[in-house]
């Protein structure tokens, strides 16, 4: 088996030269390379990107997102909760949805229904302040998030009262749901779960 030979055989009876033969021969073996890094090779991608308002940065794997981010999400999902008046509840409950995973989201879009119609009912406005966030060591997509929450009656505060609440999410690669929202413990953050 010559390949000079094979190469003068193939170009005598196809017509196709010799540069373009080893042209053929190299695309065919970056392409098997190529399929062979696709197939066999695991990246890991890491993103990194900044919030819309810009406090700080993180990153965001394949199967893993950075504290930061978390932390950035669950206040976002308690503003988005906890922070409403009349007039913008209907509004926050519709876009606290959006981040709902679909397992909770008849729990989340009926708490948010009865807390809306208190809220219209009793004319209130409700102000959370957070003041930590705590990491479950068991779940790094747990996070409770202590604060105080103020009520106000027209222009009437009340005295704010201690409020934990247990934030818990899913990242399926691109995008992170939150999958539990409610009041807890202050002692036993990631215990027992306070019903409101």
């Amino acid at each position: 088996m010559n390949p000079l030979k094979i190469s003068a055989d193939l170009e005598a009876r196809t017509g196709i030269g010799r540069a373009v033969q080893l042209l053929l021969a190299v695309l065919s073996a970056t392409s098997l390379l190529l399929a062979l890094h696709v197939f066999l090779h695991q990246d890991r991608d890491r993103i990194t990107f900044l919030p819309p308002q810009i406090e700080r940065g993180f990153w965001v794997e394949a199967d893993r997102v950075s504290r930061d981010y978390l932390d950035q999400m669950a206040l976002f999902v308690l503003q988005l909760a906890y922070n409403v008046t009349p007039s913008s509840v209907d509004f926050q409950n519709a876009a606290l949805l959006k981040y709902t995973a679909p397992e909770a989201h008849g729990a989340l879009e009926k708490a948010g229904r009865l807390a809306a119609e208190r809220v219209k009912r009793d004319q209130v406005a409700t102000l959370f302040s957070p003041r930590s966030v705590l990491h479950d060591k068991s779940d790094e997509l747990r996070l409770a998030v202590q604060g105080e929450l103020t009520t106000y009656v027209t222009d009437k505060a009340s005295p704010p009262r201690a409020l934990t609440v247990l934030v818990a999410f899913r990242y399926d690669g691109g995008r992170t749901v939150v999958t539990t929202l409610k009041e807890t413990s202050q002692d036993d953050p990631f215990g027992q779960v306070v019903d409101r």
